[in-house]
């Protein structure tokens, strides 16, 4: 037959902290004791932040449009030490006691949507905290009262549980240690933002200590200490600031040659220029990859002008070198590959048609026409010479995307074609 544990006696101390003594035959190995004056933090945290509760910087992920944006709403006690006396004279930290916390959120409600409430999630115990009993009660646009709490001691539950005298002892869990994840909320970011200038369209979410709204004052408070009803809230920190809106994926950008459409003829010198321009709304470029093939016997190529191009941390002929596309600095062989990359950090959005460089060519002899191609890796004219990347374009707030759009070479006229003659 099995013997009911007899719960520990509450024994009050000189210094106002409470041991739980164990019944014998009962034990434990480190003494319970629970210090009633500890307090507690409520704190707001996002991978999206970018700027600490102190307020230093943070390096947050950027939201782009229809993505979700998640919010961790956590809890800290500040824990006490508490030296045994001899002959154990250990340092012990000292329990204390949370039953539930409510909090008052502001968001802004003009860029995020609120989605239904998600209770659980990693570090949401399920064995602590009562998810029928977490809610979000709407106060006003883009203000919220999230409320949050434990389960009933385990042999109070339905059905009910083995007793945990230690960690129920005051009809609320026994915390110590570091923070518990509350509960999480989640946001959806309504549309585009990232326009006009980078870092200016900036959003919020934030725990506050109080809201009035018709009248009544809402409060951000912790349920805590031997007392139930009594607030233990010392302080909050919100580290769900400055949420920075970027651009997606989806926004393509057209990569394409252009040369005057005047008829050349040899000894003449072409000017063929690189060019990307946005097919719909700006985009942010990181980099424009161009292998492009000529007719050797018709022209030669000069080498790269980059006067009036984007700003860049590179933008020429890449990477020479025997076996290569880019046999040497300036290649002769009817094949090359061109390589433009942006300032690191630049986040200057491209909004126009705008030049990446020009590509200096002389007529070596007269020609009806001749076309200047964009190539592909995989291009037979390529066979047999090593293409180090795709003629692409990547760019966007999702790093490592391609963003190409539509991609032409261009067609040059010779005197011989009788265009301009």
């Amino acid at each position: 037959m099995t013997t009911q544990p007899v719960p520990p006696t509450k024994v009050p101390q000189a210094d106002g902290t409470i041991q739980l003594v164990p019944v014998p035959p009962a034990s434990v190995f480190t003494p319970y004791f629970i210090d009633p004056s500890v307090q507690y933090q409520l704190y707001l945290t996002s991978q999206w932040t970018n700027k600490s509760w102190n307020g230093g910087n943070k390096n947050g992920n950027i939201a782009l449009k229809g993505q979700v944006i998640t919010v961790d709403i956590m809890a800290m006690p500040y824990t006490t030490k508490k030296t045994l006396p001899a002959p154990d004279n250990r340092t012990i930290n000292m329990f204390s006691i949370y039953r539930g916390a409510d909090a008052v959120i502001q968001y802004d409600h003009t860029r995020l949507e609120l989605l239904p409430l998600a209770a659980s999630g990693f570090g949401f115990d399920p064995n602590v905290m009562d998810a029928s009993k977490t809610k979000c009660t709407v106060l006003g646009d883009g203000l919220i009262l999230y409320h949050a709490e434990t389960l009933k001691a385990p042999e109070l539950r339905t059905p009910a549980l083995k007793p945990q005298y230690y960690q129920w002892n005051f009809d609320g869990y026994m915390w110590q240690g570091g923070y518990r994840l509350l509960g999480k909320l989640q946001f959806r970011v309504k549309d585009d933002y990232y326009l006009p200038t980078w870092g200016q369209q900036r959003s919020f979410v934030r725990l506050v200590p109080s809201a009035t709204v018709s009248g009544v004052e809402y409060k951000t408070r912790v349920d805590g200490s031997p007392t139930a009803g009594t607030n233990v809230l010392k302080d909050i920190r919100t580290e769900a600031e400055e949420i920075m809106f970027g651009v997606p994926a989806e926004y393509t950008v057209s990569h394409y040659l252009t040369t005057p459409t005047t008829a050349f003829k040899a000894g003449d010198n072409v000017k063929v220029q690189i060019r990307v321009k946005p097919d719909s709304k700006p985009q942010l470029l990181s980099s424009v990859a161009t292998n492009f093939i000529w007719n050797p016997n018709i022209l030669e190529f000069m080498g790269v002008d980059k006067t009036g191009g984007l700003p860049s941390m590179e933008n020429g002929i890449s990477m020479p070198g025997a076996g290569r596309i880019n046999e040497s600095a300036i290649p002769k062989d009817g094949n090359a590959f061109h390589n433009w990359l942006s300032m690191l950090g630049d986040r200057k959005y491209l909004a126009t048609d705008s030049l990446i460089c020009t590509l200096n060519f002389k007529v070596l002899a007269d020609f009806d026409s001749t076309q200047i191609d964009i190539a592909k890796k995989n291009d037979p004219r390529l066979a047999g010479v090593v293409a180090f990347e795709e003629s692409s374009v990547i760019g966007s707030s999702v790093p490592g995307s391609y963003i190409l759009g539509q991609q032409n070479g261009v067609t040059i006229n010779g005197t011989l074609g009788g265009v301009n003659a």
